[in-house]
């Protein structure tokens, strides 16, 4: 994914781990014809955020001080007004305080499970079968006695919403987790 600042970087991590979430498309060129000018206008969104339920959200990132702007509020406003339908259904400027210290923490940790580890995939989702209600991620790991890689097939299903976390926290030992489709 090509960004162009932190900021970016991590909304767009926060994006692509949030669950109803399917895609997150980066750097999409939007054109419009411009009768005034005679002209093709053309402006690239940031993200393209397609949602499990078949909404598309185009999104400009920018630093807060922006939304006081009155000329870039002007033009952003501009834009949107002419984005159809079949492009985005909605278009949103998300800034810096978009970026729950959380969330982030949460979203760099499930970014760094990409690799997997089937047995101790395997060995988690056992150590919670059959349960009703959360259990700390720590109680998990104990079942499944593989301490590190289990501590990580937990975030693993996190990551792929097979479990979720209880409340809003910092994804770690102590954290409550419980089975997202129940």
């Amino acid at each position: 994914m090509e960004v162009e600042s932190h900021l970016e970087m991590n909304l767009a991590l926060i994006l692509t781990m949030r669950p109803h979430i399917a895609e997150v498309e980066n750097q999409v060129l939007f054109k419009w014809w411009c009768p005034h000018q005679k002209a093709w206008k053309r402006h690239y969104f940031d993200f393209r955020v397609n949602l499990y339920d078949g909404t598309r959200v185009a999104v400009m990132v920018k630093q807060n001080r922006k939304l006081s702007c009155p000329k870039f509020c002007a033009e952003a406003q501009s834009i949107a007004i002419k984005v159809p339908p079949a492009f985005a259904d909605d278009v949103v400027v998300m800034t810096e305080s978009d970026v729950d210290p959380v969330e982030i923490h949460n979203a760099v940790f499930l970014d760094g499970l990409k690799e997997a580890d089937p047995e101790a995939d395997a060995a988690a989702r056992r150590a919670m079968r059959g349960r009703i209600g959360a259990r700390s991620i720590s109680d998990i790991v104990a079942d499944v006695g593989m301490q590190g890689r289990g501590f990580r097939a937990v975030g693993r299903l996190l990551r792929r919403s097979e479990l979720a976390l209880a409340r809003i926290e910092r994804i770690t030992p102590e954290a409550l987790v419980y089975w997202a489709s129940a």
